[in-house]
């Protein structure tokens, strides 16, 4: 299996380096990372939402690299892109939901189903 040995010690190098909680995590090559982005349909530098609480930039092309790291098939990148979206839209309140520490689902005894 060409490149083996180069993904397996750069797998190494990003645990290193701290970037992973141990899982294994796929090296974002410019060829992997051109490949999803090319599987989107859209340019990389594209800014689909930003991202709270910093509200980051969250690009076609920085979440074609988080894909690609969490092992994402380039052709599955438009769903990932259009769940981003959907989690940064005011509606969902993305930043209430990461800051709380109490579930922000409705449940108990006064929830009731409609």
């Amino acid at each position: 299996m060409p490149g083996a040995d180069t993904d397996t010690d750069a797998i190494e190098e990003l645990y290193a380096r701290g970037v992973t909680d141990g899982l294994p995590v796929v090296p974002p090559t410019r060829e992997r990372v051109a490949q999803a982005v090319a599987a989107s349909g859209r340019d990389g530098a594209e800014l689909i939402a930003l991202v709270p609480p910093n509200y980051g930039r969250a690009t076609v092309e920085k979440i074609a690299v988080n894909a690609v790291m969490a092992g994402c098939r380039p052709e599955y990148l438009p769903v990932v892109i259009a769940a981003i979206d959907a989690v940064c839209d005011e509606a969902f309140d993305l930043h209430g939901v990461s800051a709380t520490t109490n579930s922000p689902a409705r449940s108990g005894p006064s929830f009731r189903a409609t």
